[in-house]
């Protein structure tokens, strides 16, 4: 009896052994299965959080690109042609995310991240995050933007009046003039109307305009697109007035000719004229105006005693300046805001899709 109580007793010890050791095994395994998954969802928000540092940084010079294109593109020019370079200044910045573009140990952008193949730029960033890395590229096609880069750039002639003895011209073209030019930009007319209506700045009456805006000397437009979608005759009711300010100009477009004409003078500041047709200034004392962009479909005629011109003028047409008192004039070179100028979905800036290493 003893004996056969001492054989049950080791049996049951060999059980509870058994059993311990299974959920030893089993509990060693969950905890690995759980240390495992752990470590998955880690490195998979580790993969997450490199590519968003690394989307960041192409982000980053996508901003760039859409609201200071010539800076970029001059940037680029610059690296490629191993000239001093302010790239590096305009596009990093350490405390913005911690990403970078794969970056020297200087800390400045290498030329190889940015490369071009004619009007397309490849951007590379790269992204990082507890050991873990992820490279993201996009192709950029960037349109020329030169023309924005000289105070008249014209597809036709440009045709200023000269002295009769020395024959110097009246007008002085100071930031310089390109006629004959094959690389002026195409204007949607049909983007800006879209926009403009969004915003209800969308007229089909002048007089409408007029009362929405109480137009009288020394008033300020709204900034962004306002669409007139009319010939302007008689623009001498918008004598003065400005538009909203240089950091936010107003785009003033007109959906027909413009012309201005018999009037004392002509002044006005921050306005960016988008004409699908002639714009035309006639017979006018003085014309003196800054931060002014003109683009015209059909040409651009200025005709004043004082030509005092401060922007950019652009038209795929041609240019007639004359100044018709003794003393000579001057069309002044200003850089315009191309960023408030491009509506998203002008063209000019086309970006391809994300490509992930």
């Amino acid at each position: 009896m003893l004996t056969m109580f001492n054989d049950e007793s080791g049996s049951a010890m060999v059980l509870v052994f058994l059993v311990m050791t299974i959920m030893i095994i089993m509990t060693t395994s969950m905890m690995a299965i759980v240390t495992n998954e752990i470590n998955i969802s880690k490195a998979k928000a580790d993969v997450v959080q490199a590519s968003y540092l690394a989307e960041a940084g192409i982000e980053n010079v996508i901003n760039v690109i859409n609201n200071r294109p010539l800076a970029f593109t001059n940037g680029v020019e610059d690296f490629i042609n191993e000239r001093s370079s302010n790239l590096t200044s305009i596009l990093y910045n350490d405390s913005t995310l911690g990403y970078n573009y794969d970056k020297d140990d200087d800390g400045s952008i290498d030329k190889d991240d940015i490369q071009r193949n004619g009007k397309v730029y490849t951007i590379t960033s790269e992204g990082e995050s507890n050991g873990i890395n992820r490279t993201t590229s996009v192709d950029v096609e960037i349109d020329d933007l030169n023309a924005f880069e000289n105070a008249i750039t014209a597809g036709g002639e440009i045709d200023i009046n000269k002295t009769l003895i020395l024959q110097k011209p009246f007008v002085d073209v100071i930031g310089g003039q390109v006629e004959n030019a094959n690389n002026i930009l195409d204007f949607k007319f049909s983007k800006y109307k879209k926009i403009a209506q969004v915003k209800d700045q969308y007229f089909t009456s002048i007089n409408k305009f007029k009362s929405t805006f109480g137009l009288i000397e020394g008033v300020t437009m709204p900034p962004g697109v306002v669409y007139i979608d009319n010939d302007l005759p008689d623009l001498s009711f918008l004598i003065g007035v400005k538009g909203h300010s240089k950091e936010k100009p107003t785009i003033l477009v007109i959906d027909g000719d413009v012309k201005i004409t018999n009037f004392l003078s002509s002044g006005g500041e921050n306005i960016y004229f988008i004409v699908n047709g002639k714009f035309e200034l006639k017979y006018s004392t003085t014309m003196d105006v800054n931060n002014i962009f003109i683009y015209a479909e059909k040409g651009v005629s200025l005709r004043a005693l004082h030509l005092d011109y401060s922007g950019v003028i652009m038209t795929p047409e041609s240019v007639t300046l004359r100044n018709l008192d003794l003393v000579s004039s001057d069309v002044t070179y200003k850089p315009i805001d191309i960023g408030a100028l491009r509506p998203i979905d002008q063209g000019w800036i086309d970006i391809k899709g994300y490509q992930y290493n």
